[in-house]
This record gives structure tokens, C-alpha cells and sequence, in this order.
């Protein structure tokens, strides 16, 4: 039995004199166990079930009084490694992620008696250095888009491993400054910023036990833990690194792929 495995000394103490447990477990007094906050009791068949403060509502009787079970195992990952886009030296905004906000009403002009405008912004993040630049638009369209998508190349150069030093050619005093600024922000970039990429800062260990046919809870914030449905691993996938981050898994209501951060691991009989 699961329970006799995972709870044998709460069982122990949970027993009463004349009960119908075996001699060896039995105990002449209710003694104080690590579960009484939920009031603990074991019923006919031996098994622990809350005694907690629904007894009185027409819930049904597993809802009443349901069966002590032993917490999931919460699973994670280790940090992944970096991508080389990551942490490859490169110019500022060559390697661009594109992201949306919005919406947001704006003034047309200063005067406060000017109409309110539905605006959106795009947030372009240089994902070498996590820079970022932001580009309003009005138009919900490709084209304004593409208008707010022209208005950054202006300002930043091309993006996409394009190269452009946007360096005026009868400037040369500007452009060795330029040059200079570029090559004392590399220096720092690489003994500042990049060293501090070395570490993992959370997720240092990571469990293992997650593999084809495991029996987890698919974890619900809308929902109590009570009532996340139950599934079996059908599939584990690993990164480049080999470390299982995602599984896909069978429901009563069909396949899903998590991350196995959302994802607890139950206990089978034979751990």
C-alpha cells in the first residue's frame, strides 16, 4: 500500500485501541502527528482521509474527506545554455527581438483639450547587449508596422548581422570617437556583463525521475491543486545540453506538451 510506505509512522500514531489494523502498528493513545492541522482519522479500510471543516456541506464523501496524499514533486530544469546569439560579440542591435505593447491613449499634441489617440508600441531589445528601443504607432496594420519597423533601421542601422557605422564620411575626429566608444563598451560588456552569464542564478539542481510513463498532476493556476487533472508521460524532449525541459503528455481530454516546471510528479508503488 502507498500510503504504508510514504506516512508508516503517522499510520502508527493515528491508531486506536480496537481498531482493525495489524498488532505490530497498533498504539494505546492518540498521539499528535505532523498532519493535524487537517485532522487526520483512518477509516474502515486503513487508509488516512482529512476530517477538516466540510463535513456538514453535500459535497461528496471524497470531497469531504479526501485522501492523504503525498505532495508532488515539484520538477524543473537546469538553465539552459546560452544561444550564440546570446553571447557572441556583435554590434548593437544586429540581433533584434521584436516585441508588442498596447494599447495605450496618448495626446495628439501638449493642449489638454486634444483628442485622445489608441496607440501601440514596438519594442525592439538588442539581444546582445538587452538594449532596447521603442517605436510608437497609431495604425494596427503590416504597413504601420512596417512604418514603426523603418523609423528604428533609420535610427539603429539594419538589423540582421547588417553592418552599417552610420558614420559621416567628412568626420573622421567623430568616427575614431565613435570607434573608441565602441571598442571601451566591448571591454566592459565582456568583463561586466557577460562574465555574470557564467552563473546560474536559479535552477541550480534539477530532477531526473521525469521519463516515459510517469504519472504527474498538470499544475492549473486557475484551479486547486485538488483539481488538477491527472496525466501519463508519453514523450520527454532535452535540449542541446541533454537536460529534460519539456514533456508531452495523455489526458482524459487529450495530448498536451508543458514545460516540466508545470508539471508534479506523483509517487508510484514501486518508489
Amino acid at each position: 500500500m502507498l500510503q504504508r510506505k510514504r506516512f508508516p509512522q503517522e499510520i502508527k500514531l493515528l491508531v486506536i485501541t480496537g481498531e482493525a489494523i495489524p498488532s505490530e502498528t497498533t498504539i494505546t493513545a492518540r498521539t499528535p502527528t505532523k498532519f493535524d492541522d487537517l485532522n487526520p482519522f483512518l477509516n474502515e479500510g486503513n487508509f488516512i482521509r482529512v476530517n477538516g471543516r466540510l463535513k456538514n456541506s453535500d459535497l461528496m464523501h471524497n470531497k469531504k474527506h479526501p485522501l492523504l496524499r503525498q505532495r508532488p514533486k515539484v520538477m524543473q530544469a537546469q538553465m539552459a545554455v546560452l544561444p550564440e546569439r546570446r553571447v557572441a560579440e556583435a554590434r548593437a542591435f544586429s540581433r533584434t527581438e521584436v516585441d508588442f505593447f498596447g494599447l495605450i491613449l496618448i495626446k495628439e499634441e501638449k493642449h489638454s483639450n486634444r483628442i485622445l489617440l489608441k496607440t501601440s508600441g514596438c519594442v525592439f531589445i538588442c539581444l546582445v547587449s538587452k538594449a532596447a528601443h521603442i517605436e510608437l504607432f497609431t495604425d494596427l496594420s503590416t504597413e504601420g508596422f512596417l512604418s514603426a519597423l523603418r523609423r528604428f533601421i533609420d535610427r539603429r542601422g539594419v538589423t540582421d548581422h547588417a553592418y552599417s557605422d552610420n558614420v559621416p564620411d567628412n568626420s573622421l575626429a567623430t568616427y575614431n570617437l565613435i570607434t573608441k566608444a565602441r571598442q571601451d563598451f566591448l571591454k566592459i560588456w565582456h568583463k561586466e556583463y557577460l562574465s555574470e552569464l557564467q552563473t546560474h542564478q536559479k535552477w541550480q539542481n534539477f530532477t531526473s525521475e521525469l521519463k516515459v510513463r510517469s504519472v504527474v498532476l498538470l499544475m492549473e493556476n486557475n484551479l486547486g491543486c485538488a483539481s488538477w487533472p491527472l496525466g501519463v508521460i508519453a514523450e520527454v524532449f532535452s535540449g542541446s545540453d541533454d537536460i529534460v525541459n519539456v514533456a508531452s503528455l495523455k489526458t482524459t481530454n487529450g495530448t498536451y506538451k508543458r514545460n516540466i516546471t508545470r508539471l508534479g510528479l506523483l509517487p508510484t508503488a514501486g518508489c
